[in-house]
């Protein structure tokens, strides 16, 4: 479901085991009912795919999805082990730089990735975790498999996701989000469906969100307030990716 500000706006049911592909369709019902797409999209790290960040970059929203090692990236437990800079080399935690390389006989295993190679490792203090999961623990180089649109658009939503706007959507997506489905869950007591088949639960859904929706405007003729939301101070500084533990970055 597609939440702003408390109201569900749009939603989308379906039968897959893993949603990440359906992120297109939550936005895709929300212009169907508004002609036009939110301004920015917050979402976890289960939807931070490639043709995810394709999809919201084609329609000019903003982007502020997570990816898959978003949570061991900030905190510094396990964190990328490269960056994409902007004349598209890659500098590594000890700040080295590769270029990007063909290898003879070897394709990458990703779509559309290719080889980028890092010289220096045996003096680096980022061996022993760049290197963890290599056999050839004590070449002096590493080849790293890019796949560089990926990368742009990862290191474009950890920018504005550490920006102060980025630091008031997470916190709000937090409240309102999880609260929708707490009130539909615990309020509603809600925790399975009446209604069997896509077309009769969809149907099911709607009518749990229309609830919600119309008891929330009604609040708000009565007392006046809308949902709560938490601004960003003008004080506020972005947020600060953390080093690793114990070593100098």
């Amino acid at each position: 479901s597609l939440v702003i500000k408390g109201f569900v706006f749009s939603y989308y049911v379906s039968q897959s085991r893993n949603d990440f592909l359906d992120f297109i369709h939550v936005l895709e019902a929300f212009y169907l009912s508004y002609n036009t797409f939110p301004e920015r999209v917050c979402a976890d790290s289960g939807y931070g795919i490639l043709i995810n960040y394709r999809y919201i970059k084609e329609h000019n929203i903003e982007n502020y999805i997570k990816y898959p090692s978003w949570e061991g990236n900030i905190t510094g437990r396990l964190p990328d082990c490269y960056y994409l800079n902007d004349d598209e080399t890659i500098k590594c935690l000890n700040g080295n730089i590769g270029q990007e390389i063909n290898i003879e006989n070897r394709h990458p295993k990703k779509a559309n990735a290719v080889f980028f190679k890092i010289t220096g490792c045996n003096s680096c203090n980022f061996k022993s975790y760049c290197k963890r999961f290599m056999k050839a623990q004590n070449e002096d180089f590493k080849i790293f498999e890019v796949v560089k649109e990926l990368q742009f658009y990862k290191q474009e939503a950890t920018k504005n996701l550490l920006s102060p706007k980025g630091i008031e959507i997470r916190v709000n997506r937090s409240i309102q989000v999880e609260g929708v489905f707490g009130i539909v869950k615990q309020d509603y007591k809600r925790n399975r469906f009446n209604r069997r088949g896509k077309n009769k639960v969809s149907t099911e859904v709607m009518l749990y969100f229309l609830g919600l929706n119309i008891a929330k405007l009604f609040r708000y003729y009565e007392t006046g307030e809308l949902n709560k939301y938490w601004e960003a101070p003008a004080s506020l500084s972005p947020q600060e990716i953390k080093k690793i533990s114990g070593v100098e970055r």
